[in-house]
C-alpha cells in the first residue's frame, strides 16, 4: 500500500502538478511579453513559447524519455511531435505574414489568425509528414502493417480536424454570428476544453495497456492545463492560439500511439470517437451560431456534449473490463 501511494504521489507530483506549474508560470509570462502584436517581440514570444513547453516537459518524469529519442520505442517521439508542430506552425505563420507585411492590417490580421486555404493545406502535408515519422514501421512492426497507413492518415487528419474545429470557434465567435473577430482569442478560452477533455480521456484509455505512454499524456494533459489558466484574464490572444496546432497534435498523436499500443479491454471505435469530439463540438456549434445563441449558451451545450461523449467512452472501458477471478 505504501508503495502504491509513493507511487502515485510521485505520478502526480511530477507528471502532473509540476509540469503543470512550470507552464502556467511561463507561458504568463509569454503573454505579459507579446502584448503588444507588434514588431520584434512576437518572434522572440513564439521562441519562449515553445521553451515553456520544453521546460514544463523537461520537469517531468516524461522528460527523461523525451531525451532519450529512439526508434525501437516510437511512443517516445510523441513530446517531439508536439513540439515540431507548433514550431512548424509558428514559422510556417511568421513565413506568411513576411509575404503579406505590405498589405492591409485587416487582411494581416487574418492570415495571422490561420485563415486561408492555403495554410490549411500546407499544415495537412506538414501533419502527413509527422505522421509518417511517427507511426512504427520495421521488422518489429510487420504485424501492424495493413494498419500503418490508415494510422498516418488518422493522425494527420485528426489533428487537422480537432486544429481547424477549435480555430474556427475563435474566428468566428461574435455572439451575432458569422463576423471574425481576432480579439476573441480569450475570450472563447472554452474551445481548448474540446481537446484537453478528450486528451485526459486519451491518458485513461492509454493507460490500460501502456503505463509510460499513459504518464506522457498526462504531461501534455497537465500543459494544456496550463495554457489555458496562462491565458485567463490576458488580454493578448496569442498563446491560446499557438495552443491550438499543440493541442491537436497531442491527442491525433497520443490516439494513435495507443491505438499502436491497444488493449483488448478498450474497444477499438473507443479511440477514434474521442478523436473526433472536438469536430462534433465544432459541427453543432456551428449550428448554434446560426441560431443566433448567446455564448454562455454556447459554451454550455459544448460541455454538455463533450462530456456525455467522454463519460460514455469511460463507462463503456469499465464495463469491458474483464472480471478478476479469486
Amino acid at each position: 500500500m505504501v508503495v502504491t501511494m509513493a507511487f502515485e504521489i510521485n505520478l502526480l507530483l511530477f507528471n502532473f502538478i509540476l509540469p503543470l506549474l512550470v507552464a502556467t508560470i511561463s507561458l504568463a509570462g509569454v503573454n505579459l511579453l507579446c502584448g503588444v502584436r507588434k514588431g520584434i517581440w512576437i518572434p522572440i514570444a513564439s521562441i519562449l513559447f515553445l521553451a515553456s513547453l520544453v521546460s514544463a516537459i523537461g520537469v517531468s518524469n516524461s522528460g527523461r524519455n523525451f531525451l532519450e529519442l529512439s526508434s525501437e520505442d516510437p511512443w517516445r517521439r510523441l513530446p517531439w511531435l508536439v513540439l515540431l508542430v507548433g514550431a512548424s506552425d509558428l514559422l510556417l505563420q511568421g513565413m506568411i505574414s513576411l509575404g503579406n507585411a505590405r498589405q492591409a492590417r485587416v487582411n494581416s490580421e487574418r492570415n495571422d489568425s490561420g485563415d486561408g486555404a492555403l495554410i490549411w493545406l500546407l499544415r495537412n502535408s506538414l501533419l502527413l509528414g509527422l505522421g509518417w515519422w511517427l507511426v512504427p514501421r520495421g521488422e518489429a512492426w510487420k504485424d501492424t502493417a495493413a494498419m500503418q497507413s490508415i494510422w498516418i492518415l488518422l493522425f494527420a487528419q485528426g489533428a487537422l480536424w480537432a486544429w481547424w474545429g477549435v480555430s474556427s470557434i475563435r474566428r468566428y465567435s461574435q455572439e451575432s454570428g458569422g463576423a471574425v473577430d481576432l480579439r476573441s482569442g480569450n475570450r472563447t478560452l472554452w474551445r481548448l476544453w474540446i481537446v484537453i477533455g478528450p486528451l485526459f480521456v486519451m491518458v485513461a484509455l492509454a493507460g490500460q495497456s501502456f503505463a509510460s505512454l499513459a504518464e506522457s499524456l498526462l504531461t501534455l494533459s497537465a500543459i494544456g492545463l496550463g495554457m489555458v489558466f496562462a491565458s485567463w484574464q490576458s488580454k493578448n490572444p496569442l498563446v491560446s492560439i499557438w495552443s491550438e496546432s499543440v493541442l491537436s497534435a497531442a491527442l491525433a498523436g497520443g490516439t494513435v500511439m495507443a491505438m499502436t499500443y491497444s488493449s483488448s479491454s478498450v474497444p477499438a471505435w473507443s479511440y477514434w470517437v474521442v478523436l473526433l469530439v472536438p469536430v462534433v463540438v465544432t459541427a453543432m456549434d456551428a449550428l448554434w451560431r446560426l441560431l443566433h445563441l448567446k455564448m454562455i449558451y454556447r459554451l454550455l451545450l459544448a460541455a454538455t456534449v463533450t462530456a456525455s461523449v467522454l463519460a460514455f467512452i469511460v463507462v463503456q472501458v469499465i464495463m469491458n473490463q474483464p472480471a478478476e477471478n479469486w
